[in-house]
């Protein structure tokens, strides 16, 4: 009886073993391949509309709201218009709904949501206004006991969002984890009869390395928001990468370290990528790599905290570990060398044809920033990262040629013909200032003005609108565009000029200027090797480079150099010599983040918007409009003839940040 009781308590603890450790192995095939989690969304209307058009928005992130939504075309019918959202991710939080045009009224009379027909959630219209926040251009009201929107110009482009809901409830959350026990229960069953017929041995730390390999990639997609968008072909490629490094790490140490470096290392990358998308809507490139270092330096001005899934995953973590460790120690297999060998080799002919197959092939290895991220959600990190990376050195353009080009240039020289010599200025001052940005353009009211001297400047000025291409960071991308003319389209994907392919002489302004018989010279209060420039500079044309240690009597403002100071320098620098000058400034003071104040003296006008960030980020625009107005009554008197050229960076994650803050909650009593 004793020894029956033994057995049965050994099937039992086996039986366990191969359940919890399946888990995970179990969910991904359900949640990504047979049953995944998404919800669609049904709310009735009355639209009063002239050739109405509406968009809904349902990226978990707004950057991604450009490549996941729904659009709805409106007919004749104005009564009762059914808007559908289909295919919505488990993790939505929010519908932000975009007015195309046309929409002059719209009236809610029920909302509801379901998952394979079944309604998961069911209110009404008058229940939806307490979830719905607008923006300036509509006008909530209450009309017979129903809840609806007046859109005050129905040809302005406006916004609401419904958000606060629990799209999916608890109880279908509970059955469907009830479902995927069962069929884990049936597969450990099936597993263990196998283990028992075939006396399988030291299959435990195998079993373990699987389902840690795999449990990581699901909980760093968790942290970051993408399990909803992954699908099972790219999913499983990422983890084939994941388990081929970490098996080669495990052949060329012990057969257990590979798994718990590997899975330590995922971790933490993913939650590296967490905290740089929510800062910068662009997820970490094998580029940036070559900016750890300014990395590090503005790293202070953000607030880093673990989150609650972070802290679990790593506890989680670490339990798994020591269990590998101890269990990979009571096995105590031996690996001979060439089972080493063949395991290294093996990892390596399987990585390659990862990379060669009709899934891999799918991938865009050519994408602008947004197409970045969406990539990291849609196709994962690992293999996004991984495509990237094979994808990054620059190749000649289809087509092109130096001969071609040359006759391009001699067509246009020839076709603008001879002009009359302009007055030309002996001296330019050319200055990136980061980060400004007239806020006005993103849908700021304009009773917020923090630049009022910039607003006054009419005389001897030209004004204009400018893109910056980069993404929530890269300064030094600006600044190769502005300085060589050179569009970052022609450039690998995330890219760093700077630091990855300005290795020889390269046409510039500062160049040009230089024939001319300018004096060069660039000026940057921050590290002199910040994005190379202390190689690149002179390789574009300038005679000197001035960075914070040659900087004199600099004056800091947000822990960084503050503007009116760095253009005293400038001036300063400009007294040494009598000759005329060509001078590129990037500025420091307003770099992210802004969610303390610091020393930033409050802005009366930037107040009026609601949110830390925000006011923080238009006080500092304020102090560098004040700067501006120095920089100008100096040289405004000058014998020389002066030209300066002023123009910000700033990321297009602040503006969506912004036009969040721009909603303003509304309730319904």
């Amino acid at each position: 009886m004793q020894k029956f009781f033994s057995q049965y308590i050994k099937r039992i603890k086996v039986t366990g073993f191969v359940f919890v450790f399946l888990f995970p192995i179990v969910f991904t095939l359900m949640f990504m391949g047979y049953f995944p989690v998404t919800f669609s969304v049904d709310i009735e209307t009355s639209i009063e509309h002239d050739d109405g058009n509406f968009t809904a928005y349902t990226g978990s992130n707004p950057a991604l709201n450009l490549y996941h939504g729904n659009r709805w075309v409106l007919g004749n019918d104005t009564d009762y218009i059914t808007l559908t959202s289909d295919g919505n991710g488990y993790d939505l939080e929010r519908l932000l709904f975009k007015n195309m045009g046309g929409v002059k009224k719209i009236v809610f009379h029920s909302f509801s949501t379901s998952i394979l027909g079944i309604k998961t959630v069911e209110t009404s219209g008058i229940d939806l206004g307490q979830h719905t926040y607008v923006n300036g251009g509509i006008t909530p009201f209450l009309e017979d006991g129903e809840f609806g929107l007046t859109i005050d110009d129905p040809d302005v482009e406006c916004m609401f969002m419904i958000t606060g809901y629990d799209f999916i409830p608890v109880w279908f959350w509970v059955g469907y984890f009830l479902l995927v026990m069962i069929l884990d229960l049936a597969v450990t069953l099936v597993a263990y009869w196998i283990i028992t017929k075939y006396s399988i041995i030291n299959w435990k730390a195998p079993l373990i390395s699987v389902s840690m390999t795999v449990t990581f990639l699901l909980l760093g997609m968790w942290i970051n928001n993408t399990l909803s968008y992954i699908t099972y072909d790219f999913f499983f490629l990422n983890w084939i990468i994941v388990f081929l490094v970490c098996n080669v790490i495990n052949c060329l140490t012990q057969h257990h370290a590979g798994t718990i470096i590997g899975t330590f290392m995922l971790l933490a990358w993913y939650c590296i990528n967490y905290f740089v998308i929510l800062f910068r809507s662009k997820p970490i490139m094998p580029s940036d790599l070559y900016a750890l270092q300014t990395a590090g330096e503005v790293v202070g001005g953000y607030n880093i905290i673990p989150t609650p899934k972070m802290i679990f995953s790593f506890i989680l973590w670490a339990g798994l570990s020591i269990s590998l460790v101890y269990i990979s120690l009571k096995e105590n297999k031996k690996v001979s060398l060439r089972n080493r060998s063949v395991g290294i080799v093996f990892s390596v002919i399987l990585f390659v044809l990862c990379l060669n197959n009709p899934i891999y092939k799918q991938l865009n290895t050519f994408e602008w920033n947004a197409r970045l991220l969406d990539g990291f959600y849609s196709e994962g990190m690992v293999l996004s990262f991984t495509r990237s990376f094979f994808s990054s050195f620059v190749r000649e353009p289809e087509g092109y040629s130096r001969k071609k080009v040359e006759e391009y240039l001699t067509h246009y020289q020839n076709s603008m013909g001879e002009e009359s010599a302009n007055e030309k200025p002996t001296r330019i001052i050319m200055i990136m200032n980061e980060a400004y940005a007239d806020l006005r353009d993103s849908g700021m009211s304009a009773d917020v003005d923090v630049q009022p001297f910039i607003d006054s400047m009419n005389k001897n000025t030209l004004h204009g609108t400018m893109y910056a291409s980069v993404y929530g960071g890269g300064t030094c991308n600006t600044e190769f565009e502005a300085l060589t003319g050179n569009s970052l389209a022609f450039l690998p994907s995330g890219s760093y000029p700077y630091s990855q392919h300005v290795k020889h002489s390269l046409w510039s302004l500062a160049e040009y200027f230089k024939e001319d018989g300018f004096r060069t010279a660039s000026f940057h209060p921050g590290a002199k090797d910040s994005w190379n420039r202390n190689n690149v500079y002179p390789l574009l044309g300038f005679d000197k480079f001035y960075s914070r240690n040659e900087y004199k009597d600099i004056e800091y403002l947000h822990l960084l150099p503050d503007d009116q100071s760095n253009y005293k320098f400038i001036e300063s620098v400009d007294d040494e010599e009598n000759a005329p000058e060509f001078f590129f400034n990037v500025t420091y003071q307003n770099h992210s983040g802004y969610q303390s104040w610091e020393d930033v003296p409050k802005n009366e006008s930037a107040m009026l918007i609601p949110g830390t960030d925000a006011q923080v980020y238009l006080s500092l625009v304020a102090k560098s409009d004040e700067a501006v107005e120095e920089l100008i009554k100096h040289y405004q008197n000058s014998d020389e003839k002066t030209m300066i050229i002023f123009f910000g960076i700033i990321s297009r994650v602040l503006e969506l940040k912004m036009i969040s803050i721009f909603l303003t909650t509304m309730s319904v009593d």
